[in-house]
């Protein structure tokens, strides 16, 4: 590893190091000794560190640029959706148009060159009132935790079997 002191130069030593890490074979230790040796690799590790700061710093703007390109990414993905669901829109309006034309000229199949197309016909229900109204048998129901609840009753001292506050730390970034 050569010494760069470049803000990306030492954001690549740490992400070395981090391939490094992931890459240790420790699987001729038993389980109950891998943890060890890894605490003891990365004291070394820690030890031969020069400048945390800097390189915490650069795996910082690092991090901010990841989640500046996972951002766009979600934003192609939000116009390809939007580009999916006009290409669906347009096929549903071709196939009402050969539903519309094949039904009004009597034509139930339609064998050509590089398709077959034909007419079936299927069921479903249409519900004419809301579904609460509907018998209660015939309704489906998510159940999920009210976690803001629970929180609030374990906040005020309350025990509730299975549920406990954990606390997290997190990490935030900004980039002057």
């Amino acid at each position: 590893m050569t010494n760069n002191n470049s803000l990306w130069g030492q954001t690549n030593q740490l992400e070395d190091l981090e391939q490094q890490w992931l890459e240790i074979d420790l699987s001729y230790l038993p389980e109950s000794e891998k943890e060890k040796a890894r605490s003891e690799i990365f004291q070394e590790w820690i030890d031969k560190a020069e400048d945390w700061e800097a390189k915490i710093e650069s795996c910082g703007y690092a991090a901010k640029c990841l989640e500046k390109e996972a951002e766009a990414i979600a934003s192609m993905i939000s116009d390809l959706k939007s580009r999916q669901q006009r290409k669906e829109a347009e096929a549903k309006r071709l196939k009402t148009y050969m539903m519309m034309a094949m039904q009004s000229q009597g034509i139930a199949k339609v064998k050509g060159k590089y398709s077959t197309i034909y007419t079936s016909t299927s069921s479903s229900v249409q519900l004419s009132l809301p579904i609460e109204e509907l018998p209660s048998k015939y309704h489906k129901q998510k159940i999920e935790a009210h976690k803001q609840l629970i929180k609030k009753d374990l906040t005020a001292g309350k025990p509730i079997k299975g549920a406990k506050i954990e606390q997290r730390s997190s990490l935030v970034i900004r980039i002057k």
